[in-house]
This record gives C-alpha cells, structure tokens and sequence, in this order.
C-alpha cells in the first residue's frame, strides 16, 4: 500500500505525508538511497514511525512515492508541432536526470530497474512506464494525424527517444554548453520518420 490508498476512521493529517516525503528528499540528497531508514525519515519529519508505516508498507514505497513527487505533474506540451513536442519532453527529462535528487539518484535507479528488485519494478511502474505511454502516445498522434510515416514502430520510436539522454546521462557526456542536444536529436530521427511530402 502506498500513500494513495485509504482507508475509513478517522480524518489523516494532511501535513503528514508532505513532511515525510520532504524529509525521505532530503536524506536521499544527504545520504542516498542504501543509508535511508526510517528512524531518520520520521525524525526529521516530526512524526512516528508508526505514523508512516500506516502509510507506506516500506522503505521502497516510501521511496518511490517521493521521487513520484518530483515528476508526476510533467505533462506533454500542447499543440501539434511533433518537433516541438518531443524536444520539449526530452529538455524536461534531461532536467529530472541531471538536476537535484532526481538526478543524484537516477543511476541508482536505473541499477534496481535492471536488477528487477521490488523497488525497480515499482519505479518502472510508477514512473517510467507512464512517461513512456505519454510519448508512444504524442508519436503515435503523429502518425495519425498523417506528419509520420504509417508504418513506424511506435515502441521502437520511444527507445530512439529517450535511450540515448538516458546512456548520455548514465555515462556522465551530458555538458554544459550541450544547449542544443535534444534539437539535433530530434531533428536527426525525424529525417527518418516524416511521412513522404512532408
């Protein structure tokens, strides 16, 4: 069980979870993920730790549930300029990787993703699965509507997309003055998805 679920009796304090998940960002910034536990998280969030075990079923959940925080409103953009699209979201997930505890922590990730631990199943469910169903679904809008060529493999497309700001990320070749990176990404596979005439 996570923080979404509920159950009835009496009203939860709504301060609670915030400050819990403020507090697992914090010690996952200080410390990482492998010294985290939950003495520490409920201490620095000013409850108990039975307070957060009737929330969260473990340190994992508790985990995933915070690095969720830092992503769940990411949304694609609006409007119909693929290109505009897709270098947008690229630009959005280069910041997650690279920037404060999402990118302090994404290598460890993409390590329990791999490994297929409970935490890294729950991360792909949580997070990358929905990110990528959200591109699959802009290239797919694409096609439809007649900008890419029909007989694009979606799936495919989605692992041209991202696989390379992820083995980018994971290498540590990302630079500072890369300001154009997903410009020329994108530009590069949409030569070879544009729909004949366009």
């Amino acid at each position: 069980m996570t923080s979404v679920d509920r159950k009835p009796g009496r009203p939860r304090d709504q301060s609670v979870e915030p400050a819990v998940t403020r507090a697992v960002l914090e010690i996952l910034e200080d410390v990482g993920p492998g010294a985290l536990n939950m003495d520490e998280v409920a201490a620095r969030a000013g409850v108990s730790k039975a307070t957060i075990y009737r929330r969260w079923d473990s340190k994992e959940d508790l985990i995933v549930d915070a690095i969720v925080s830092l992503v769940s409103k990411v949304q694609p953009p609006d409007g119909p300029d693929i290109r505009v699209v897709l270098v947008t979201m690229l630009k959005r997930l280069r910041t997650f990787m690279s920037a404060g505890t999402g990118g302090s922590i994404f290598p460890w990730l993409v390590g329990e993703v791999s490994s297929g631990t409970d935490l890294g199943r729950h991360y792909a469910e949580a997070v990358i699965l929905p990110r990528r169903q959200m591109i699959a679904r802009v290239i797919a809008e694409g096609i439809e509507r007649g900008d890419l060529r029909p007989d694009l493999d979606v799936e495919v497309a989605v692992d041209m997309v991202t696989g390379p700001a992820i083995l980018r990320k994971l290498m540590g070749s990302f630079r500072d003055h890369d300001d154009d990176w997903e410009e020329k990404l994108v530009d590069g596979l949409l030569l070879g998805w544009r729909a004949k005439g366009i």
